[in-house]
């Protein structure tokens, strides 16, 4: 304890204590004293947020403050490229390990807690990065063109992606140019794998890079954009990943769930023509992947809560008779005769639309009471911590949002209490349905 310490021990105790650490230039790429390690760059993170947030420091006290914490962005800018290659190093040997299908376990596992703390250390490096005001042009250009490198490079960690795009975003005094600077890395990454004779698992590994880029990016884009034409440049890259069917399905969702996120900030009457029979078409095509169906759902839900207009029915060129659907009867169609993950979701978006009066559909709330009255409906279910989960949809979840739901639906309404009496007919023939079938 401190009680058994010296004076001298607890002057020195105390300066180390009091002492603020720094982010110092370093020396040359291989220099192992110059390492930052988690606890050194997690505190200095934590320091510069500190500063920033203060409301008793004076700016000139948070000015010297952060000037010795991080003296300049160039010295951030060393440190953030030597811990790069540091962590491409690190996934190169174990990508070499796993080819040559090496079992040491114990080498195994120390090369993955060294991936992870390199990884982690990047992390907040970047974070830190957003924390300065960015004002001198020099030193914004010179960390633009790094973060540039860093998400054109093939190698760069995946889970490092979406902190280099908000860096991107506050190196940029303004959304143009912010965009300007994603589409150069975009045109980067997809015409340098169209130059190169590249193979197709290159090709899937590139778009799912872009899309990831592409989602991150339109999170950080405010909808006053919506008429830029950058923007709109974007739809090629994204409508590329979902209808390339040689892509796979996992670039193919992603590309769904980018699409959700980039139709939101587009006006109204071009998501209606261009995008809503798109979606639409996805959701209703039973030969799809119901992953992609599920995410086709979930956005045309986030859709049809912006825009009434968005429930109207539409003629789609997959429909075999060729009458007029709407999302209603998408729905109705999940629930009835698709497989469980897709019925999980479907009746989620269908309680959130219903919820907010958008849908008012006595056959599709029959359905909701029937998943909420079945006893058996969560059984069989794998573990909800589980991290091995391969199906969409949580049964767990959709029973604790209809707990809420049903009590919620009717009293918030005198349709919504219509359409629950309604629905009792429906309900009755379904249970009756159930049990001829036992």
């Amino acid at each position: 304890t401190l009680m058994d310490l010296s004076d001298a021990e607890i002057r020195e105790f105390k300066k180390n204590v009091m002492d603020c650490k720094s982010l110092q230039r370093g020396g040359g790429e291989d220099d192992e004293n110059d390492v930052l390690d988690p606890a050194t760059v997690l505190y200095l993170r934590v320091m510069c947020e500190l500063v920033v947030s203060s409301s008793t420091l004076t700016e000139v006290k948070k000015t010297n403050l952060l000037s010795h914490i991080v003296p300049d962005v160039t010295v951030l800018s060393e440190a953030l490229q030597k811990h790069m290659q540091r962590l491409n190093t690190i996934r190169l040997n174990n990508f070499e390990q796993d080819e040559g299908m090496e079992s040491n376990n114990g080498a195994t596992h120390e090369n993955e807690i060294k991936e992870d703390k390199e990884c982690f250390i990047c992390l907040h490096l970047l974070k830190l990065a957003t924390v300065f005001d960015l004002k001198e042009e020099g030193s914004r250009r010179h960390l633009s063109s790094i973060i540039h490198q860093v998400l054109c490079s093939p190698t760069t960690h995946e889970e490092l992606i979406e902190s280099c795009v908000h860096v991107l975003s506050a190196s940029n005094d303004s959304e143009v140019s912010f965009l300007q600077s994603i589409s150069e890395v975009l045109a980067s990454t997809i015409e340098s794998l169209d130059e190169m004779n590249s193979s197709n698992e290159e090709k899937q590994s590139q778009y799912l890079r872009a899309t990831e880029i592409l989602s991150v990016t339109l999170e950080r884009t405010s909808k006053k954009m919506y008429k830029n034409p950058i923007l709109h440049s974007f739809s090629s890259i994204i409508l590329t990943t979902i209808t390339d069917s040689s892509l796979g399905p996992i670039v193919r969702e992603a590309g769904v769930s980018c699409l959700a996120r980039y139709v939101i900030l587009m006006d109204e009457d071009v998501i209606m023509k261009k995008y809503k029979p798109l979606l639409m078409e996805i959701s209703f095509m039973e030969e799809e992947r119901i992953e992609i169906r599920a995410q086709a759902l979930l956005a045309m839900c986030d859709l049809a809560q912006l825009y009434e207009r968005f429930m109207s029915p539409i003629s789609l060129g997959c429909s075999s008779n060729g009458d007029t659907i709407n999302f209603s009867d998408i729905l109705l169609k999940a629930m009835t005769k698709s497989k469980k993950s897709l019925l999980i979701v479907s009746a989620e978006v269908a309680a959130k639309l219903m919820f907010c009066g958008r849908l008012h559909d006595a056959k599709i709330l029959s359905h909701l009471l029937t998943i909420y009255f079945d006893q058996n409906f969560c059984s069989n279910n794998i573990d909800e911590g589980s991290d091995d989960v391969k199906e969409v949809g949580s049964p767990t979840r959709l029973q604790q949002l209809l707990t809420i739901f049903f009590p919620a639906y009717v009293m918030r309404s005198c349709i919504g209490r219509d359409t629950l009496l309604a629905s009792l007919p429906a309900l009755l023939e379904l249970i009756n349905d159930k049990m001829n079938t036992r």
